[in-house]
């Protein structure tokens, strides 16, 4: 791999580390409020649930592609299951 080309794959998975790191921040301040608003009805619970589901599903993902960046970085190729 040549030099350009891995500096910038290591500036693509910068981007992607600080897209998970505020993805999980996010899921973190949603969990907050889930504890701390007992009083909301059913379906603005389900739907919440719902969306916390998905970014935990996105920060997995985003994970996923850290982790094949790394193997580039090192030259290496990595298969990553997709579920």
């Amino acid at each position: 791999m040549k030099e350009r080309e891995k500096k910038m794959i290591e500036e693509w998975q910068k981007k992607i580390m600080e897209e998970k790191k505020d993805l999980d921040e996010e899921c973190t301040k949603l969990d907050s409020f889930l504890k701390k608003n007992t009083d909301l009805n059913e379906e603005e619970k389900a739907l919440l649930a719902d969306e916390r589901l998905a970014m935990s599903k996105h920060s997995e993902i985003l994970g996923k592609r850290i982790e094949i960046t790394k193997a580039c970085i090192n030259g290496n190729t990595l298969e990553v299951p997709i579920n």
